[in-house]
């Protein structure tokens, strides 16, 4: 039944919180958002920032531990634009840190409980406090939470046969009853642990330390933009505090705007011609990217998340509209930008880095795939340059079929894919490779067990396309690998020309081999291939790459064939 509106919607919420435990999500939705509404219109930014605060915290919660797993990403949905929105307020009110951590709270709901299975000091630190047997019972629980998150994917039925057909996929449900244990088993070894070590477990519920501690060897922004103004809220290694900066042009509508022009951009790259993707990069320039620019030093890395749909925009690109079109000036030349789904899997991802290397490397080739996929010439070619590159340490597929590769990934730290990619937004568990004889979807290596691997680079167009019903999650191939173990992605975010992506990952991989960190490395491929040359990638192609029938040799090798942007700015990193 509808509750009654009290005079102060916000008392009557700070009341239900106290009865949490015999409302529905959806009465904790309802009554969160009538406060969050009256608070609003009435432009109490003390008041908005508390209701918010409230949202965010205890929904997040209730979603991963009431709701049956298509229950949950149905909820998640609906809640889109509740990060920002939530940021926005707490900035208003002067709530910094809480802005951070609200916004860390509202994303990757779905995600989360694919993490480490400890903290990095939590046995050693229970060992000393005389309670081993705590560890053991953390891990155990965490193990059960992500057998359940695992098994939706796999689309096994549980012993009791619940299953769900959701969007034209099967779900294994696990029953409301399982989901609900496996979280209160971990609740209640979380308070437990907390009681013997003095200390909340950051995994239950980020905090500003957290946040705090994936900024200490290089900044890290949040990054949003809602109705009434864009911000970033920025950590850097030697500051305690969060730094907020206001971007006014980066406004919900502003962004709306730039996401169509994005998709379009998108459509005329399937066409080869981009002409409006200029443009997008120096309106990212102007509105989001030259304020960060201008508060850090130069030669940072800059772990940047993206909040809602600035995570489908190439912000990496942006270019300065000041330095004009014969040298144009792009984001990349000063700071190395990688991207990250939130701060949880960000730092997982750098934990999975440090144990992760070196290791076997894998190099996949498909060049003439399912029927209806279309031949991609020369992917022989860039696997085969990979398998020089980490020589003797690379075993390469060609012609893979997806049970080859499903048997090779899990021992292997480096995955090389060059095969077409295709992005399902309305189904994005259905986003897959496109192997020889069949696709490797993304529900196949979201039910993989969680590996420790460097690196996953894949050489295929739409491979890091998000769902667009839940840009908060970023469900993608990035996000699903990170996910599956993998510490740093490399992705393409549209259809790029072949010999173009034949290049960028050769000339990345190879300043990998060089020691170069992965932001840095494709940071300096992408101006290498800016500036280079035909007789530059006729020595990378050496096969392939030839002047045109009829072409004078001499003017054809000093032709700069890739310096715009829609050959290269496609290409980004995930993770660390």
């Amino acid at each position: 039944m509808r509750l009654r509106r009290p005079p102060n919607p916000g008392d009557h919420f700070r009341r239900a919180v106290a009865g949490l435990s015999r409302l529905s999500v959806t009465d904790v939705s309802s009554v969160a958002r009538e406060w969050v509404d009256w608070a609003v219109s009435a432009d109490d930014a003390a008041e908005a920032a508390d209701a918010y605060w409230h949202l965010v915290m205890q929904v997040s919660t209730e979603v991963a531990r009431r709701l049956s797993w298509p229950g949950r990403a149905e909820a998640v949905a609906t809640s889109q634009g509740t990060a920002a929105e939530a940021g926005y307020w707490l900035l208003r009110a002067g709530r910094v840190k809480d802005a951070a951590v609200a916004i860390e709270a509202a994303r990757g709901m779905l995600l989360r409980q694919r993490f480490e299975p400890a903290l990095a000091d939590l046995a050693g630190r229970l060992a000393r406090a005389g309670r081993p047997d705590l560890h053991a019972a953390y891990v155990e629980a965490v193990a059960r939470i992500d057998e359940l998150q695992r098994g939706q994917y796999r689309g096994d039925p549980d012993r009791s046969g619940n299953a769900l057909l959701v969007g034209g996929t099967r779900y294994w449900t696990g029953g409301v009853s399982s989901a609900h244990q496996a979280w209160s088993r971990y609740e209640r070894v979380v308070a437990d642990i907390a009681a013997v070590v003095d200390d909340q477990n950051p995994l239950l519920q980020p905090d500003w330390e957290l946040i705090r501690s994936a900024a200490t060897d290089g900044p890290l922004v949040y990054l949003a933009a809602a109705e009434r103004s864009g911000y970033a809220i920025l950590a850097t290694p030697h500051a305690p505090d969060p730094v907020p900066i206001w971007l006014p042009r980066l406004d919900r509508s502003s962004l709306d705007g730039a996401v169509a022009t994005y998709r379009t951009v998108v459509e005329q790259v399937r066409s080869s011609d981009a002409t409006e993707l200029p443009d997008l990069l120096k309106t990212l320039w102007t509105a989001a990217m030259s304020p960060l620019s201008l508060a850090l030093p130069a030669r940072q890395t800059l772990t940047v998340v993206a909040v809602g749909a600035l995570g489908l925009l190439p912000l990496h690109a942006a270019s300065d509209p000041a330095a004009g079109p014969d040298e144009p000036w792009y984001v990349g030349d000063r700071l190395a930008i990688r991207y990250a789904p939130n701060v949880r899997s960000a730092l997982t991802a750098r934990r999975v880095a440090v144990v992760a290397e070196p290791g076997p490397v894998l190099a996949v080739d498909a060049p003439e795939p399912v029927p209806g996929a279309g031949t991609i010439p020369r992917t022989a070619e860039e696997t085969r340059g990979v398998e020089r590159l980490y020589r003797p340490n690379c075993t390469r597929l060609p012609d893979a079929r997806r049970e080859q590769v499903i048997a090779r990934l899990p021992g292997c730290s480096v995955w090389h894919f060059a095969c077409h990619g295709i992005a399902d937004p309305t189904k994005p568990l259905s986003s897959r490779l496109v192997l020889v004889d069949s696709d490797l979807p993304l529900r196949d290596i979201l039910a993989m067990p969680t590996g420790r691997h460097r690196l996953a680079v894949l050489s295929a167009c739409d491979s890091s396309v998000p769902d667009e019903r839940r840009l908060d999650e970023v469900i993608s191939f990035p996000g699903a690998l990170l996910q599956a173990g993998v510490a740093t992605v490399v992705a393409s975010g549209w259809k790029v020309e072949d010999t173009a992506a034949q290049c960028l990952v050769l000339r990345f991989h190879q300043l990998i081999r060089q020691g170069r960190p992965p932001a840095v490395a494709l940071a300096d491929a992408q101006r290498w291939l800016r500036r280079a040359t035909n007789a530059d990638i006729e020595a990378v192609l050496p096969a392939s790459h030839r002047p045109p029938h009829g072409l004078p040799t001499s003017p054809w090798r000093d032709i700069r064939p890739f310096d715009a942007p829609e050959y290269w700015a496609a290409f980004s990193v995930t993770g660390y």
